[in-house]
Protein backbone atom coordinates (compact mmCIF):
# COMPACT_ATOMS: atom_id res chain seq x y z
CA UNK A 1 0.00 0.00 0.00
CA UNK A 2 0.91 3.77 -0.53
CA UNK A 3 -0.49 6.90 0.03
CA UNK A 4 -1.53 8.52 -3.16
CA UNK A 5 -3.14 11.68 -1.69
CA UNK A 6 -5.87 11.38 -3.91
CA UNK A 7 -9.41 10.66 -2.00
CA UNK A 8 -12.70 11.01 -2.06
CA UNK A 9 -12.83 13.25 0.62
CA UNK A 10 -9.95 15.27 -0.50
CA UNK A 11 -7.60 13.97 2.09
CA UNK A 12 -5.57 11.18 0.08
CA UNK A 13 -6.32 7.70 0.38
CA UNK A 14 -4.38 4.25 0.53
CA UNK A 15 -3.28 2.18 -3.12
CA UNK A 16 -3.91 -1.76 -3.01
CA UNK A 17 -0.97 -3.72 -1.65
CA UNK A 18 0.05 -6.19 -4.60
CA UNK A 19 2.15 -7.89 -1.93
CA UNK A 20 -0.57 -8.01 0.20
CA UNK A 21 -3.00 -9.66 -1.96
CA UNK A 22 -0.28 -12.08 -3.11
CA UNK A 23 0.35 -13.55 0.65
CA UNK A 24 -3.45 -13.08 1.61
CA UNK A 25 -5.36 -14.09 -1.86
CA UNK A 26 -8.94 -14.96 -0.04
CA UNK A 27 -8.55 -13.82 3.47
CA UNK A 28 -9.72 -9.70 3.50
CA UNK A 29 -9.67 -9.80 7.86
CA UNK A 30 -5.31 -9.85 7.46
CA UNK A 31 -5.34 -8.07 4.35
CA UNK A 32 -7.40 -5.71 6.52
CA UNK A 33 -4.93 -6.18 9.84
CA UNK A 34 -1.60 -5.74 7.58
CA UNK A 35 -2.81 -2.46 5.90
CA UNK A 36 -3.92 -0.85 9.40
CA UNK A 37 -0.15 -1.93 10.75
CA UNK A 38 0.83 0.03 7.71
CA UNK A 39 -1.01 2.76 8.41
CA UNK A 40 -0.46 3.24 12.07
CA UNK A 41 3.04 5.51 12.59
CA UNK A 42 5.42 4.71 14.79
CA UNK A 43 6.72 6.65 17.35
CA UNK A 44 9.98 8.35 17.71
CA UNK A 45 12.88 6.71 19.78
CA UNK A 46 13.70 8.85 22.54
CA UNK A 47 17.04 10.66 22.03
CA UNK A 48 19.51 11.07 24.61
CA UNK A 49 19.65 14.87 25.57
CA UNK A 50 23.31 14.62 25.67
CA UNK A 51 23.21 13.49 21.67
CA UNK A 52 23.53 16.47 20.25
CA UNK A 53 25.96 17.54 21.85
CA UNK A 54 28.29 15.04 21.89
CA UNK A 55 27.88 14.57 18.05
CA UNK A 56 28.32 18.19 17.84
CA UNK A 57 31.99 17.51 20.23
CA UNK A 58 32.76 14.57 17.34
CA UNK A 59 32.31 16.88 14.76
CA UNK A 60 33.70 19.48 15.75
CA UNK A 61 37.24 17.33 17.03
CA UNK A 62 37.11 15.88 13.53
CA UNK A 63 37.25 19.19 11.91
CA UNK A 64 40.35 20.49 13.72
CA UNK A 65 41.87 16.94 13.24
CA UNK A 66 41.81 17.35 9.53
CA UNK A 67 42.71 21.13 9.25
CA UNK A 68 45.58 20.62 11.74
CA UNK A 69 49.02 20.65 10.02
CA UNK A 70 50.74 17.60 10.09
CA UNK A 71 53.59 17.16 11.64
CA UNK A 72 57.31 16.68 9.74
CA UNK A 73 58.37 12.62 9.78
CA UNK A 74 61.69 14.20 11.63
CA UNK A 75 59.40 15.74 14.18
CA UNK A 76 57.63 12.31 14.94
CA UNK A 77 61.10 10.41 15.84
CA UNK A 78 61.03 12.78 18.95
CA UNK A 79 57.74 12.35 19.83
CA UNK A 80 57.26 10.52 23.58
CA UNK A 81 56.04 7.18 22.14
CA UNK A 82 59.08 7.27 19.69
CA UNK A 83 61.58 8.09 22.24
CA UNK A 84 59.67 5.13 24.77
CA UNK A 85 60.97 2.68 22.31
CA UNK A 86 64.10 4.20 21.42
CA UNK A 87 65.07 3.73 25.25
CA UNK A 88 63.58 0.31 25.15
CA UNK A 89 65.67 -0.95 22.33
CA UNK A 90 69.17 0.62 23.64
CA UNK A 91 68.39 -0.76 27.00
CA UNK A 92 68.28 -4.48 25.36
CA UNK A 93 71.21 -3.74 23.63
CA UNK A 94 73.14 -2.88 26.35
CA UNK A 95 71.83 -6.04 28.56
CA UNK A 96 72.62 -8.07 24.99
CA UNK A 97 76.05 -6.74 24.83
CA UNK A 98 76.79 -7.24 28.68
CA UNK A 99 75.77 -10.86 28.44
CA UNK A 100 78.03 -11.63 25.41
CA UNK A 101 81.00 -10.00 27.16
CA UNK A 102 80.39 -12.18 30.88
CA UNK A 103 79.39 -15.31 28.36
CA UNK A 104 81.47 -15.45 25.37
CA UNK A 105 84.37 -13.16 25.56
CA UNK A 106 86.98 -15.47 27.69
CA UNK A 107 88.39 -13.31 31.26
CA UNK A 108 91.39 -12.12 30.90
CA UNK A 109 94.53 -14.28 32.98
CA UNK A 110 95.13 -12.86 36.43
CA UNK A 111 98.05 -10.90 36.93
CA UNK A 112 98.49 -12.03 40.15
CA UNK A 113 100.11 -14.95 41.26
CA UNK A 114 99.22 -17.24 44.00
CA UNK A 115 102.22 -18.80 45.91
CA UNK A 116 101.33 -21.94 48.09
CA UNK A 117 103.65 -24.36 49.67
CA UNK A 118 103.24 -27.88 51.53
CA UNK A 119 105.48 -26.16 54.59
CA UNK A 120 102.98 -23.46 55.22
CA UNK A 121 101.78 -22.91 58.43
CA UNK A 122 104.37 -25.09 60.00
CA UNK A 123 105.74 -23.98 63.02
CA UNK A 124 109.17 -26.35 63.88
CA UNK A 125 110.88 -27.46 60.30
CA UNK A 126 114.19 -28.74 60.13
CA UNK A 127 116.43 -25.68 58.82
CA UNK A 128 117.91 -28.44 56.58
CA UNK A 129 114.82 -29.78 54.92
CA UNK A 130 113.92 -28.81 51.42
CA UNK A 131 111.23 -25.89 50.46
CA UNK A 132 109.05 -26.91 47.81
CA UNK A 133 107.03 -23.67 46.37
CA UNK A 134 104.61 -24.12 43.44
CA UNK A 135 103.29 -21.04 42.05
CA UNK A 136 99.70 -20.95 40.25
CA UNK A 137 100.98 -19.73 36.65
CA UNK A 138 104.56 -20.41 34.90
CA UNK A 139 107.57 -17.98 36.30
CA UNK A 140 110.73 -16.72 35.14
CA UNK A 141 112.95 -18.51 37.42
CA UNK A 142 116.06 -16.41 37.54
CA UNK A 143 114.15 -13.59 38.77
CA UNK A 144 112.23 -15.77 41.40
CA UNK A 145 115.21 -17.03 42.30
CA UNK A 146 116.90 -13.56 42.80
CA UNK A 147 113.73 -12.86 45.03
CA UNK A 148 113.36 -15.16 47.64
CA UNK A 149 114.24 -14.17 51.32
CA UNK A 150 113.96 -16.78 53.92
CA UNK A 151 113.29 -15.51 57.85
CA UNK A 152 115.67 -16.11 59.75
CA UNK A 153 118.40 -15.20 57.01
CA UNK A 154 119.47 -18.26 55.33
CA UNK A 155 121.39 -18.56 52.08
CA UNK A 156 119.47 -21.02 49.50
CA UNK A 157 122.34 -23.93 48.35
CA UNK A 158 120.32 -24.48 45.19
CA UNK A 159 117.56 -24.48 43.41
CA UNK A 160 115.97 -26.79 41.56
CA UNK A 161 112.89 -26.44 39.18
CA UNK A 162 111.09 -29.38 38.48
CA UNK A 163 108.61 -27.10 36.17
CA UNK A 164 107.74 -23.57 35.37
CA UNK A 165 105.39 -23.14 38.20
CA UNK A 166 107.25 -25.37 40.94
CA UNK A 167 110.90 -24.86 42.61
CA UNK A 168 112.52 -27.00 45.34
CA UNK A 169 115.54 -25.24 47.20
CA UNK A 170 117.74 -26.69 49.52
CA UNK A 171 118.53 -23.88 52.06
CA UNK A 172 121.57 -23.83 54.33
CA UNK A 173 122.51 -22.14 57.52
CA UNK A 174 124.37 -19.46 58.23
CA UNK A 175 125.84 -17.78 61.10
CA UNK A 176 125.87 -14.48 60.55
CA UNK A 177 123.17 -12.74 57.82
CA UNK A 178 124.23 -12.39 54.44
CA UNK A 179 123.97 -9.09 52.19
CA UNK A 180 121.45 -11.36 49.87
CA UNK A 181 119.13 -12.54 52.07
CA UNK A 182 119.26 -10.14 55.24
CA UNK A 183 116.09 -8.13 55.83
CA UNK A 184 115.54 -4.93 55.17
Amino acid sequence: MSWNGNGGNGQGAWDRDPELDWIFPNEPELQETASLLQVRRRPEPPLDPAFKAALRRRLIQEAWDRAAPTMPWWRSLFAPRAMAWAGATVGVVLIAVVVYTLTVIPAAPSSQVVVSSPLQGSQAVAATRPIELKFSQAMDTASVEDSIQIQPATRVKAYRWIDDSTSRSCPRTASRPTPSTRSP
